[in-house]
């Protein structure tokens, strides 16, 4: 694997990792808004 291979792939797994925080920040407010109203 070459290096630049290397960064593309760590760059994927970081935007993944963001997306799935972002849903679950989502899924949590979402779910508190449902217990609050």
């Amino acid at each position: 694997m070459k290096f630049v291979d290397k960064m593309e792939v760590e760059e994927v797994f970081s935007k993944i990792g963001e997306a799935s925080l972002i849903a679950h920040n989502i899924i949590s407010y979402s779910s508190l808004f449902l217990l609050l109203f």
